[in-house]
């Protein structure tokens, strides 16, 4: 005998729930697109999330006490703006925020500006407050300048004044023998300590390394009273280069010896961010003259705006855009390249106004 089909085998009491709970589920549809057409009307600005640009900054979810204060990029930065013309060629690869690593080279000119560290050891009550491994000892003046600036407050603060200066600029020749010096101690087919030839920081003249004036001339590691200077070095424009932390990223292993000066506000913004000078390059080009960066810098106590310009590749110059006032003065500002894809301009929007030509 044929069985009867399925609904005939079902009987009137389970149809009676089955098509109760069809309705119900029907009903709850309804009503909750019901509530997400009111919730689209009470919000017109809202957008499909996946639409939507993340206008997170650096150091928006690092708000403390040591962080410099980030304002709104709803500010105006300019009344009208002005073309500077930069050769691609040069300025590209040259400027404190330059990024020198693995993969991009040193292709900056030879530093012009080196001065002898021997100048600069002393505090004003003629305390040596940096010794130096000796006077051959070079770098840009700018990074003299704040070293002796941080190591004389160092010296306030700790009574310590053993924070030797063992290396500043360095000549590719130079950098090539230390690098075959490690590959030989080390039998690695690539060393994780020193930069290839020709991608060391040293080349620039922005980049030194420290060691202790005592006992065995140990490199300098932070630890202890000597944790003042990596908790304070950003106020003078330096950062720890190479944080054991973000060793991948950097391809070079910690070296808390080793210190990079890429000025104020950048240092505080990277250090307060937690960031890698890779990842800081990253983060700013997010940042442009209509929407800039603003930042009250603890260092110098001054305000800033900070965006990125991309070079055009396609010419040998780029007309990089510059904020000036309504009566055409200009502000302060520097111009950096990244040694990569553009320049990072540093408007300091408290300085006053420069006299217009």
């Amino acid at each position: 005998m044929a069985k009867k089909p399925l609904w005939r085998r079902l009987k009137y009491k389970n149809i009676a729930v089955a098509l109760g709970a069809m309705i119900l589920i029907i009903v709850l549809i309804c009503q909750g697109c019901s509530k997400n057409d009111d919730k689209k009307k009470d919000n017109p600005k809202e957008k499909n999330p996946s639409s939507q640009t993340d206008n997170k900054k650096p150091s928006d979810t690092q708000n403390n006490n040591n962080t410099p204060s980030i304002q709104p990029s709803a500010e105006k930065l300019y009344n009208d703006y002005k073309y500077v013309n930069v050769d691609n060629t040069t300025a590209l690869h040259n400027g404190d925020l330059i990024l020198i690593n693995g993969d991009y080279a040193y292709k900056g000119d030879e530093p012009q500006d080196l001065v002898s560290s021997f100048d600069y050891r002393k505090n004003e009550n003629n305390v040596v407050v940096m010794p130096i491994k000796d006077d051959s000892v070079t770098a840009k003046k700018i990074v003299l300048e704040n070293l002796n600036a941080m190591l004389a407050d160092f010296y306030k603060a700790k009574g310590i004044k053993d924070v030797m200066l063992v290396s500043g600029h360095r000549t590719e020749e130079y950098q090539k023998e230390l690098y075959e010096k490690d590959l030989e101690k080390t039998g690695l087919a690539y060393s994780t300590l020193v930069e290839k030839p020709g991608h060391s920081e040293h080349h620039s003249g922005y980049a030194v390394d420290f060691q202790l004036a005592k006992d065995g001339f140990p490199f300098f590691s932070g630890d202890g009273e000597y944790k003042w200077i990596l908790e304070n070095c950003a106020k003078y424009g330096f950062i720890l280069r190479y944080d054991p932390d973000k060793a991948t990223i950097t391809g070079i292993d910690g070296e808390t010896w080793h210190f990079r000066y890429v000025g104020v506000p950048h240092a505080e913004l990277i250090y307060n961010s937690k960031l890698c000078l890779e990842e800081y390059m990253l983060s700013i080009a997010q940042y442009s003259l209509d929407t800039p960066l603003y930042v009250n810098a603890e260092g110098t106590g001054d305000r800033y705006a900070i965006y990125y310009y991309p070079a055009d590749k396609s010419k040998d110059t780029t007309n990089v855009q510059i904020p000036i006032y309504a009566d055409g003065s200009e502000y302060h500002y520097t111009i950096s390249g990244n040694n990569c894809e553009g320049y990072i301009v540093t408007v300091d929007i408290s300085a006053g106004k420069v006299k217009a030509e």
